[in-house]
């Protein structure tokens, strides 16, 4: 069983800042398609970050005990850091990037020629993602 916890973790680790990629990915052709403004770049750090983070990830589940099969292996020899403080750290870190992402679209969108009627409905479409 822990062993399947450990891999789900990897896995989530992983699959989270890819689906936030594919996400920032997309609205940069929906909201600069041709352009390199201040939303091309910051999405495309964003992006950055968010491999790095999963590398990051990634390394530090793999390394949270020594040798790895301690974690799911209460038994073996070995020594172990506290995965609580990891665990938090890339909660914090998610949530973080969350909102950064909800908030990101929202001055492009109220920067387009129409009523405030349908920027409310489009804001509140691209905000969806809180649900």
């Amino acid at each position: 069983m822990g062993l399947l916890v450990h891999i789900a973790g990897i896995f989530y680790s992983v699959c989270l800042p890819l689906l936030k990629s594919s996400i920032l990915v997309e609205w940069i052709g929906v909201f600069v398609p041709g352009s390199r403004n201040w939303f091309f770049w910051t999405c495309w750090i964003l992006i950055g970050v968010q491999v790095a983070f999963a590398i990051a990830a990634v390394v530090a589940l793999n390394l949270v005990c020594i040798p790895a099969e301690k974690k799911w292996k209460f038994w073996l020899s070995g020594t172990c850091i506290n995965a609580h403080t990891i665990e938090t750290v890339s909660a914090s870190f998610q949530l973080f990037s969350d909102c950064i992402i909800l908030a990101l679209p929202q001055k492009p969108i109220w920067e387009l020629q129409m009523g405030w009627k349908k920027k409310i409905a489009v804001s509140v479409i691209f905000s969806l993602g809180v649900l």
